[in-house]
């Protein structure tokens, strides 16, 4: 029990606000026991047979849906997929989400997704000389199949705007990429669509949620495609790379941090007149920028190692 309390205190400082109190006089100590000595959880198995429970997580699959609106489908009197055909409330990435459930639920054998990557590779030198492609998530984790096709995409001059107010490689760039993958009939049906680099919003990142096909099929993948400008890419192969624990568990550090937002992109520190980014340099080095009014300064913080 002495590698489980100190479990306990472990999860309290990265995982949960609980207090630390709560731990052990309330209810996590006897949930934790009840695994170690049986095995198994029983309200778990209460909840694996609770038709609420099923229901809400079967929406939950279809993308697009997230667990309130999941719950509110459930809370409608829905309880199969057929149900939600004549759903008007769903938006049309949800539609889609349920009109190819199957198809993105089949997951991608990792030869087709390197043949598509090569294709992706191509069609993006064919707009932009020099862009990098790599396909990230579980392909790059080495699995032997992947449910959807993580996509990181840089040029070696594209900049920020914050950086490089004249011109950027990356600016503009996924509009033409997205135009043309349909044009060859490889990306099929839009989910989402974002332009930050043209106003450096968000960062500067763009993005596109689609569906796209494998050469001479109609069954429907998942596929993200993420361009980011180079001096944050690092943050981004990590981000898309996963998994999601990894992803999960990455904000944790800035609780002994409070200032702090730390994430897969810049480790940004706000006020009300500037923020502070934590870049790679060229070298290989890192470099402490402050942000103020669309210009920045490098200093070199004390926390900096």
């Amino acid at each position: 029990m002495a590698a489980m309390k100190h479990g306990y205190e472990y999860w309290y400082w990265y995982d949960t606000e609980v207090p630390y109190e709560v731990w052990y006089a309330g209810k996590y100590p006897v949930r934790i026991q009840e695994i170690v000595s049986t095995g198994k959880l029983s309200k778990l198995e209460h909840f694996e047979t609770d038709e609420k429970v099923r229901t809400v997580s079967l929406f939950g699959e279809v993308w697009g849906i997230g667990p309130a609106t999941a719950l509110k489908l459930y809370d409608k009197g829905h309880r199969t997929l057929d149900d939600l055909k004549n759903e008007d409330s769903l938006t049309n990435a949800q539609r889609l989400g349920l009109k190819y459930f199957d198809d993105i639920k089949t997951r991608i054998p990792r030869h087709e997704v390197q043949e598509m990557e090569q294709l992706l590779q191509k069609a993006a030198e064919e707009i932009l000389p020099e862009v990098v492609v790599i396909c990230g998530g579980s392909y790059r984790r080495g699995k032997a199949s992947c449910g959807d096709m993580d996509i990181v995409i840089t040029h070696p001059d594209g900049k920020r705007l914050i950086n490089l107010p004249s011109s950027s490689s990356n600016i503009g760039f996924l509009r033409k990429y997205v135009k043309h993958l349909k044009d060859i009939k490889f990306l099929r049906e839009d989910l989402i669509f974002s332009i930050h680099s043209e106003e450096d919003t968000d960062t500067g990142v763009d993005t596109y949620f689609g569906l796209c096909t494998y050469p001479g099929r109609e069954l429907r993948h998942r596929i993200d495609l993420k361009v980011y400008p180079r001096d944050i890419y690092a943050f981004g192969l990590i981000a898309w790379t996963g998994n999601d624990v990894l992803n999960r568990s990455s904000p944790r550090p800035g609780r002994f941090r409070p200032s702090l937002e730390v994430s897969f992109r810049p480790c940004l520190k706000v006020s009300s007149y500037q923020s502070y980014a934590l870049l790679p340099e060229e070298s290989g080095t890192w470099e402490l920028k402050v942000y103020a009014q669309k210009s920045y300064q490098s200093v070199t913080p004390h926390w900096v190692k």
